[in-house]
């Protein structure tokens, strides 16, 4: 979106990409917004993951996924996190998944202030995500990360994430989505918790 009176300029994207086989499963996801007015500070903040599940029965598999975090409110230049976890399926259907995982994963930060020291560390990761397809017009999606850290004593950050789509007569849609994302020690004068909220309608063939 563009408007003329300050030069007030916005751009976001929403992106997601879930496939799911008989021996595994990917998903990928990339969340922007970007936006620029004269007499008031640039706003910044991208985030995204990619990660893979190998099956190794019915219920349970084993996961790797790799995620990152730009944003202005929490002065994060980077945060990459890269991990390894084991999980379990609580539904597993052609409309509906359900499941938790448990892992590690170490963490790498560089913040905005030129003066604050990156920080690497290990991390517990706990989550839960559900993915509901085609129930009664709707796409639901949902996740929750939970990250007790190891290397900083009483650490915790915490990932939302939940997407909804729902189908409309004529072809059309409307569609939201949010993330959270909550750091309970942040680097002195960043906030604690960072949320985005975007919102779509349209229409498909």
């Amino acid at each position: 979106s563009y408007t003329r009176s300050k030069n007030l300029s916005q751009f976001t994207l929403r992106w997601s990409l879930k496939y799911t086989a008989p021996t595994f499963r990917i998903f990928s996801s990339i969340n922007t917004l970007t936006s620029r007015q004269d007499g008031a500070s640039n706003t910044e903040r991208y985030d995204g993951n990619a990660g893979y599940d190998r099956f190794t029965s019915e219920r349970t598999f084993i996961r790797a996924k790799y995620s990152f975090l730009s944003n202005d409110k929490q002065q994060l230049k980077f945060r990459n996190v890269i991990g390894t976890g084991v999980g379990y399926f609580f539904i597993r259907s052609n409309r509906i998944l359900w499941d938790a995982v448990g892992g590690i994963d170490f963490c790498k930060e560089n913040f905005q202030p030129a003066d604050e020291p990156s920080r690497e560390s290990l991390e517990v990761m706990l989550s839960t995500e559900i993915t509901a397809l085609d129930v009664s017009d709707l796409n639901l999606s949902a996740s929750v990360f939970a990250y007790p850290s190891l290397t900083y004593k009483g650490r915790m950050r915490v990932d939302l994430s939940f997407d909804v789509k729902y189908t409309l007569p004529l072809d059309f849609y409307i569609s939201a989505g949010s993330t959270w994302n909550f750091d309970n020690k942040p680097i002195d004068g960043a906030s604690v918790y960072d949320i985005i909220i975007q919102t779509s309608i349209g229409w498909e063939l």
